[in-house]
């Protein structure tokens, strides 16, 4: 008899999920996937699924699940004692009762770095937005009217100082690696003291200090 593969219950089907990487997941684990929109109809579904098709060995917690919130004995307790694991992939746990998780022998993790790089990118697109006025521009060509003349003009980054608040996994290596490429031309010190930070331990600077030179 072929060794059954550990199972895995996902909270709504991982529908962006690359193709050829969820059928190599499903070579090695049984998936299941959840279909409630809500934390109303969630915690009973996925009652009713670990009794029709459980035990479960792990259950993911896939990102824009902010309607099933929060994760917690209500919902997961059905899930003991077999779950053994519970992975987010979401950045933070604030959302999840880890307490009592580990109380109930449950590891949990979660992909904190997986969406750091985009993250920084769109802080800096809208670092960009800002300066050059996008959304003007914008309704400008949705209405037509990007002939009849500039409505808002922008401004350039380039010598303006980015004071980049906390030094966690997306402050630290992404937003602090743009000195590179385009914006190599500002220099902002404050991107080549981020990097003399890491390599110092030396704090970059206070925040009135920012303030000050802003």
């Amino acid at each position: 008899m072929a060794q059954q593969k550990p199972k895995v219950l996902c909270l709504s089907y991982p529908e962006f999920t690359d193709k050829a990487y969820l059928a190599d997941f499903q070579t090695k684990f049984e998936l299941h996937s959840l279909t409630s929109p809500a934390r109303a109809g969630l915690v009973p579904e996925l009652a009713a699924r670990v009794r029709k098709d459980g035990p479960f060995d792990a259950v993911v917690v896939r990102m824009g699940t902010i309607v099933f919130e929060p994760f917690d004995a209500e919902m997961f307790s059905p899930l003991l004692p077999t779950c053994r694991i519970i992975a987010s992939a979401s950045a933070g746990y604030n959302e999840f009762d880890v307490d009592w998780m580990t109380r109930n022998g449950i590891w949990f993790c979660n992909s904190r770095n997986a969406v750091s790089e985009s993250t920084a990118d769109m802080a800096l697109f809208l670092i960009l937005a800002v300066l050059k006025n996008a959304s003007v521009t914008e309704r400008s060509a949705k209405r037509g009217a990007w002939r009849e003349g500039i409505e808002c003009v922008g401004r350039s980054p380039r010598g303006m100082v980015l004071g980049i608040i906390g030094m966690g996994s997306i402050g630290k290596p992404h937003l602090g690696g743009y000195t590179d490429g385009a914006f190599k031309l500002s220099q902002l010190e404050c991107f080549e003291n981020i990097k003399s930070w890491y390599a110092t331990g030396v704090p970059i600077s206070p925040v009135n200090n920012i303030e000050k030179q802003g």
